[in-house]
């Protein structure tokens, strides 16, 4: 294992849905994975269904609670230390893309690259604060977190739209 990583991973096995840090491996329905490129089987990916949607979003929610509290300044923080855990499986990640897309691996791995310049843009910029005043009155415009968001994308969607 490299410096950077902190657990191996391995895209061979068993796929899950993660809800709240926990894998969910089971489900009603299964998707069969097939590498585009070569037509070859891969590995079975569990459909969620609704429960698993309202437990997803229930989870989000909960963490919303402390995250939209944090300072900005923390928030970039954790969002760098992530970036940086990520830049460690980029090997995993563009063999992943290769396997699931069938893309070439030039092209893969330009994406799975572009996951890390996606956090760096967005830990670079700023939230302003405008303050607005007068003999009567301040108005503060600040921007706050507003909640939970889901997206719908398709299953080939870029690695670098889906951060």
């Amino acid at each position: 294992m490299s410096p950077g990583k902190t657990a191996n991973i391995s895209f061979d096995s068993e796929f899950a849905n993660i809800i709240n840090g926990k894998a969910h491996t089971k489900s009603d329905n299964y998707h069969q994975g097939v590498n585009p490129a070569t037509g070859e089987k891969l590995w079975d990916v569990p459909i969620a269904n609704q429960a698993d949607v309202d437990e997803a979003v229930a989870a989000a929610q909960k963490a919303f609670e402390s995250w939209s509290v944090k300072p900005i300044e923390e928030r970039k923080e954790l969002l760098k230390n992530f970036r940086e855990l990520w830049s460690g499986y980029q090997e995993e990640f563009t063999t992943l893309l290769c396997k699931e897309t069938g893309k070439p691996r030039q092209f893969a791995a330009m994406e799975v690259g572009a996951v890390g310049a996606w956090f760096d843009h967005h830990v670079s910029l700023s939230i302003p604060e405008e303050r607005i005043e007068d003999d009567e009155k301040i108005m503060t415009t600040r921007y706050m977190p507003l909640g939970v968001v889901g997206a719908i994308c398709p299953w080939n969607v870029s690695s670098s739209s889906s951060s």
